[in-house]
């Protein structure tokens, strides 16, 4: 049974995601410019939709003013920032619908956070991979203008390793461009590894935009190193994370378990995206090393249970009525 760690100043790691729905790395990068401009500005449009209180239905308790203060805790302004796990995907609906919502992160993240923060942010775009370093350096800057307490950005390096390059080389050169952004943040950083998607080859990938084994592992080691280096980033080891749940291994994230039966049901069919489930597991585990890493979150201040954030965000209570105590 595996639990669910992280990699900070040399520790270690866990983490990941996988949905099933969209075709978007497979959009024609080369061709019809006209079009994929008008792409980019819808995916701008859609990416950038800021969680808002009670947009799960669930009260968000704000309280801006400590938010503002030197002595403000990470979770009280958090940011997300990334692709299409962050921003919320799937395949049926690329570009957005009636269910793309409940696979947005920062749902799960009010859900679970009964502690007074202001309204959780989602920088992220589904269409990041068509230009990660434009979209990059606009998701990093929102964040700074957001003056967020804590940047989480689990699938933000995802496409500066992965997509087209000229050589494998290249990969790692574009992973210092997005380290490089990284950097210019300054503030408490949840970041994630690359994971190994290979399974998804031929479904959501081109086998030309996978980078090989040995580049996968030279870009966590240099990941890993990076965030050595820098006592606030807090790495989550997605490659890890999707390594256990294609191997229906048992997952633990404070307390709660996924037994082997469960995990598979963490990713969308792609195998590439998480589920509600696996948005709700996901969520607990970077709240978790967030707690370890910056004390201060009480026993009440976090829904520990991922059945009960899930429940909140997919059937969230009639307004005017409190969320009820448990499961569903």
């Amino acid at each position: 049974m595996h639990s669910l760690n992280v990699v900070s100043k040399g520790r270690s790691a866990l983490s990941k995601a996988g949905p099933a729905t969209a075709r978007h790395p497979r959009f024609d990068q080369g061709t019809r410019p006209a079009i994929l401009a008008g792409v980019l500005a819808l995916a701008i449009w859609i990416g950038s939709e800021p969680g808002t209180a009670g947009e799960t239905g669930v009260p968000t308790v704000v309280s801006p003013t400590v938010a503002d203060t030197k002595d403000a805790k990470p979770w009280q302004r958090i940011v997300l920032v990334g692709a299409s796990v962050s921003a919320g995907f799937t395949e049926s609906e690329p570009l957005g619908g009636k269910l793309t919502p409940m696979f947005r992160l920062h749902r799960y993240f009010d859900a679970a956070l009964p502690s007074p923060h202001d309204p959780i942010q989602n920088q992220a775009s589904p269409f990041f991979f068509m230009q990660p370093e434009v979209q990059g350096k606009a998701q990093i800057e929102a964040a700074i203008q957001a003056r967020a307490t804590l940047v989480v950005g689990i699938d933000f390096l995802f496409w500066y390793v992965y997509g087209k390059s000229e050589s494998e080389d290249a990969r790692l050169a574009k992973l210092e461009t997005g380290l490089e952004l990284l950097d210019s943040l300054h503030r408490p950083l949840v970041i994630g590894d690359i994971p190994d998607a290979s399974v998804a080859t031929n479904s959501l990938l081109r086998v030309e935009q996978v980078p090989s084994h040995e580049v996968m592992k030279q870009a966590n080691q240099r990941i890993t190193a990076w965030a050595a280096d820098r006592p606030d980033v807090v790495v989550l080891p997605l490659a890890r994370f999707m390594a256990d749940v294609l191997a229906k291994r048992p997952l633990t994230v404070h307390g709660f378990t996924q037994p082997a039966e469960a995990v598979p049901s963490l990713l969308q069919d792609d195998r590439l995206h998480p589920s509600p489930a696996g948005c709700a597991v996901l969520t607990l585990a970077i709240l978790d090393q967030v707690q370890a890493r910056w004390p201060g979150l009480g026993p009440t201040d976090v829904r520990w249970n991922p059945n009960e954030v899930r429940r909140l965000v997919l059937h969230p209570p009639e307004k005017g009525k409190a969320s009820e105590p448990g499961l569903p």
